[in-house]
């Protein structure tokens, strides 16, 4: 399913390398020129590079179809044209409860998508998302308190990507608009 905002189209969940959907976009950030200003954000509030992915640049293994520029019947190089640019963690990187969150960037259209969720590492299994609205929260909480750089929009913009508690892991379809005052 894709959305349209502000003059982009793009799909609303993240997806696999076999394309298949995965978690939902609930972040949607407005007015971005360049993706250090909510990096830098981020992490002045404990959140970390995974392995260091920003510095070096490394994509990680989710993915997000910007219809835009790729037509939906193209399938050539589909892969690295909507691959993620970066993601962050808060808590501990290696144990068994963290927030994660992946950056998609469309900075020609000023706009960063995000989706964060809460995930347990369970043994043998890796790490299993357990919630994807405080995670929400916790984020647009850290931008709320820079009011004078920030707007936050809690769910703000319907996206129809409603997860009715998959074990625990509810997303209630909306997502949070976190807008740049300029």
């Amino acid at each position: 399913m894709i959305r349209e905002f502000p003059n982009i189209l793009f799909d609303i969940w993240t997806r696999d390398k076999n394309l298949e959907s995965k978690d939902p976009i609930n972040v949607i950030f407005k007015n971005i020129d360049k993706s250090n200003d909510v990096y830098n954000v981020l992490k002045n509030n404990g959140w970390k590079p995974l392995e260091s992915r920003f510095d070096k640049k490394l994509r990680g293994d989710q993915y997000i179809i910007n219809f835009e520029e790729l037509p939906i019947s193209s399938t050539n190089n589909l892969v690295d044209q909507i691959k993620e640019n970066f993601e962050l963690y808060f808590g501990a990187h290696k144990v068994r409860n963290r927030l994660h969150i992946r950056f998609w960037e469309c900075l020609d259209r000023n706009i960063i998508l995000a989706g964060v969720h809460h995930e347990h590492l369970t043994l043998g299994y890796g790490h299993k998302t357990t919630d994807f609205e405080f995670p929400e929260i916790f984020i647009a909480k850290i931008f709320t308190l820079d009011s004078n750089n920030w707007n936050v929009y809690y769910s703000n913009q319907c996206l129809w990507n409603f997860i009715p508690g998959r074990i625990n892991a509810f997303h209630d379809g909306f997502a949070t608009v976190i807008e740049k005052i300029n």
